[in-house]
C-alpha cells in the first residue's frame, strides 16, 4: 500500500506542477483516508470522485448528488479544490474555458488505482454471474417481442437498412461459403474442451451440425487424398452431447468482473473462418466507413473532433455483447439464407454456467470469434435507424441507400462503441433499448466537451487520457509484476509526468540492478528515452553495441506438430501482409519459427538477465 501511495504523492507533483497548484493538502487527505479504509479507497471511492467529474463535465453542473463522501464547502468537494476551481465556477457550473490541464490531472489521480488487478470476491463473481442470467432473460424477452409480431415495423426497418449497409459484404462471404474459399484458423487461447496449442488440429471431436457447411474432410485435412486422417479418430457430436461453452470471469477493474465464454475447438475454428472473410470483405465495401474491425484510431478520431465541435457524441452500451438476440442476427441475414445457416451452424447454443448447463438465446459472448464483427454491424444499424428516425425517415419502405450514406462521418462503431451526431444521440439511444441494450448512461456523451471512446478521452480536442496501474508495484526481478511496472514507469514518461517516472526509476534501478536506457524497440526491460540509448559493449561479431538488462522469458509449451497436420496449419497461414497484421494476435503461425514444435499461450513468463541490443 505505501508503494501506491508513494506513487500517488509523485502523480499529485507532477500534475501540481502542470497546474501550478499546491497539492500537500490533497495528498494528506488521501493517506489519511487509506490508512482507514485501504486499498478500496484509491481504487473504488476515489475513482468514483473521477466518473463524477465526468458527470459535471457532461450536464454542464454540479449537482447535489455528487463527490458523495468527500468534505464539500459551498457545494463543492474540499479535495482537489485547487484543479476544481478552475474547472467549475464558484457555484458549479462548468467554465466555458475550463482547463484541460486541471482535468487531466483530477482523473489521473482519481482513476490511476481503478483498474489495478487483484483476487475478486465471490460477492463480485456472483454478482457477474447473475448479470449474465439476468441478460439472458433480457434476451429471451425481446425473442418473445419479436416472435409475437409487436416489433414488425421495427424489424422491417431494421431489415431494410441492414441490406443497405451489409448486403455487398454478407453476399461476398456467402459466395466463399458455396465456393468453398472459406480458410479456418486456431487461436493460442483456451477451449472449452481443453486442448492446447498445436494439439487443436489434430482434432477429435466434430459437432454434427457442422457438417452441412464445415464438412470435416475439408476443414480437417488439406484435401481428400487424406480423408482417413480427417474421419478416424474423430468422435461425431450429436446436439445433444455437444460440449458447452465455459463462462469465466476475467478482470475488468477491482469493483467488477467481465464474463467471457470459451468456445469449444472445432466451433471457435469455424467461426474463425467466416470472420476471416467477412473482415476481408468489408475492408473493400461501401459500408467500409460506418465500421473497422481492426483499427480503434477512426474512432478515437471522432471522439477527439466531438469534444472540439460538439457535433459527434459517443455512446458506450453495458453488456452490449450478452445482450445481443440471436433472432435479431438471424433477421439481419434474412436475405442470405446458406451464409445465415452457416453462422447458425457454428454458434454455440449451451454453456457452463457454474457447473449449470443452459441454453442461451444470445447470439454469442465474448469469446467467439464472430460475436465482435456481428454486434459491430447490428449496433451500426441500429444507430443508423435512430439517426435516420431524427431526420424523419423511419419507415423501411421510403428509406433509400442515399438517406443511409448521407450518414457516413456521423455514425461509426468498434464494437459496442458507438458514434453517432450529438443531436441524434437521445433517439439512438431509444432504437437500442428497443432492441434490449442497456446505453451506460455514465459512459455516454453528447453534450458538454468531454468524450471518450476505444481508450481515449478529450475535452475540448485535447486528449485527457490518463495512465493506470495495472499490477501491484513490483521492482524484484523475480515477479513478472515488474513487467507492469516498467510498462508503468514508461508511459508515465511519455505522458509526460516526469517526477513519477523518474521516481519509478530509482525504485526498479535499486531493485533490478541493471536498469539502463533502451529505446522502445529493445526487448530490454529499461527505461525508454526519446533523446539516447546506453551502450556497455560492442558484440564481436556482429560489431553491434550491447547493453546488459532483463528481457522477459516466456516459456511456450512444448506440442510438436507433423505430418498433415502440419500442412493443415501451414495452409491456413495468412495470406497477406494486410492480412497477417490483423491476425497474427490469433495464432503463432507468424510469430516463431518454430511454430511446429512450440506452440499456445506461455506456460511461465518471467525475466532473465541478457545481453542484448539497446534498440
Amino acid at each position: 500500500m505505501k508503494s501506491l501511495l508513494d506513487l500517488i504523492r509523485q502523480v499529485l507533483t507532477d500534475v501540481g506542477t502542470w497546474c501550478g497548484v499546491d497539492t500537500a493538502r490533497d495528498y494528506k487527505y488521501i493517506a489519511s483516508r487509506t490508512d482507514h479504509e485501504g486499498l478500496p479507497f484509491l481504487s473504488v471511492r476515489l475513482a468514483s470522485f473521477g466518473k463524477d467529474l465526468e458527470k459535471v463535465l457532461r450536464q454542464g453542473y454540479v449537482d447535489d448528488n455528487m463527490f458523495a463522501g468527500f468534505r464539500q464547502r459551498a457545494g463543492l468537494p474540499e479535495l482537489f479544490k485547487g484543479f476544481l476551481h478552475r474547472v467549475v465556477s464558484p457555484d458549479g457550473v462548468v467554465l466555458p474555458d475550463a482547463d484541460t490541464d486541471c482535468i487531466f490531472a483530477i482523473r489521473q489521480v482519481t482513476l490511476l488505482c481503478e483498474k489495478i488487478r487483484v483476487d475478486y470476491s465471490e460477492q463480485i463473481v456472483d454478482n457477474a454471474i447473475n448479470s449474465y442470467l439476468e441478460s439472458e432473460r433480457n434476451v429471451r424477452s425481446l425473442d418473445r417481442k419479436i416472435q409475437s409480431g409487436v416489433m414488425e415495423q421495427e424489424l422491417a426497418l431494421f431489415k431494410r437498412v441492414s441490406m443497405i449497409l451489409w448486403a455487398d459484404v454478407l453476399s461476398r462471404t456467402e459466395q466463399d461459403l458455396l465456393n468453398g474459399d472459406l480458410v479456418p484458423r486456431h487461436g493460442p487461447g483456451k477451449t472449452a474442451d481443453r486442448v492446447h496449442g498445436n494439439s487443436k488440429w489434430a482434432q477429435l471431436t466434430w459437432p454434427e451440425r457442422l457438417e452441412e457447411w464445415f464438412p470435416h474432410q475439408e476443414f480437417l485435412v488439406p484435401n481428400l487424398r487424406y480423408w482417413r486422417e480427417a474421419t478416424e479418430h474423430v468422435t461425431f457430436l450429436s446436439p445433444r452431447s455437444e460440449i458447452p461453452v465455459r463462462v469465466v470471469t476475467v478482470p475488468k477493474t477491482v469493483s467488477k468482473a467481465r464474463l467471457i465464454a470459451i468456445e469449444p475447438t472445432a466451433m471457435q475454428y469455424c467461426q474463425q473462418a467466416l470472420d476471416r472473410s467477412l473482415r476481408k470483405h468489408l475492408k473493400s465495401v461501401k459500408a467500409r466507413g460506418f465500421v473497422t474491425l481492426s483499427d480503434q484510431l477512426p474512432n478515437q478520431e471522432a471522439a477527439r473532433l466531438g469534444s472540439l465541435t460538439g457535433e459527434l457524441a459517443t455512446l458506450d452500451l453495458s453488456a452490449a455483447s450478452d445482450s445481443l438476440s440471436n433472432q435479431l442476427v438471424i433477421e439481419m441475414l434474412w436475405a442470405f439464407p446458406q451464409l445465415s445457416a452457416a453462422v447458425q451452424a457454428c454458434r454455440s447454443r449451451l454453456a457452463d454456467v457454474r457447473g449449470d448447463t443452459i441454453r442461451v438465446a444470445k447470439f454469442a459472448s465474448m469469446g467467439s470469434a464472430l460475436c465482435f464483427p456481428i454486434e459491430t454491424m447490428v449496433f451500426v444499424t441500429l444507430a443508423v435507424m435512430g439517426s435516420l428516425r431524427e431526420i424523419g425517415q423511419s419507415s423501411y419502405d421510403t428509406v433509400t441507400e442515399g438517406q443511409v450514406y448521407r450518414l457516413l462521418g456521423k455514425v461509426r462503431s468498434y464494437g459496442d462503441d458507438i458514434i453517432v451526431a450529438s443531436d441524434q444521440a437521445p433517439t439512438v439511444m431509444r432504437w437500442l433499448e428497443a432492441f434490449g441494450f442497456q446505453v451506460n448512461e455514465d459512459k455516454s456523451y453528447w453534450t458538454g466537451r468531454f468524450r471518450e471512446s476505444c481508450g481515449k478521452d478529450y475535452h475540448g480536442g485535447t486528449d485527457v487520457s490518463v495512465v493506470r496501474v495495472r499490477e501491484l508495484i513490483s521492482t524484484s526481478p523475480r515477479s513478472a509484476d515488474v513487467i507492469s511496472t516498467v510498462s508503468l514507469r514508461n508511459l508515465m514518461y511519455f505522458r509526460g509526468m516526469w517526477h513519477t517516472a523518474k521516481w519509478l526509476d530509482a525504485q526498479l534501478s535499486s531493485g533490478l540492478g541493471h536498469y539502463p536506457t533502451v529505446f522502445s524497440t529493445s526487448a530490454i526491460l529499461g527505461r525508454y528515452s526519446l533523446l539516447s540509448y546506453e551502450t556497455e559493449r560492442v558484440e564481436k561479431a556482429s560489431q553491434a553495441p550491447e547493453v546488459r538488462g532483463y528481457v522477459v522469458n516466456s516459456t511456450i509449451p512444448d506440442i510438436p506438430l507433423d505430418g498433415v497436420w502440419a500442412l493443415m496449419k501451414i495452409l491456413c497461414r495468412p495470406t497477406s501482409p494486410e492480412e497477417e497484421d490483423v491476425f497474427s494476435f490469433l495464432d503463432d503461425v507468424t510469430l516463431a519459427p518454430d511454430h511446429l514444435v512450440k506452440s499456445g499461450r506461455p506456460s511461465v513468463v518471467n525475466t532473465k538477465l541478457k545481453w542484448h541490443s539497446p534498440f
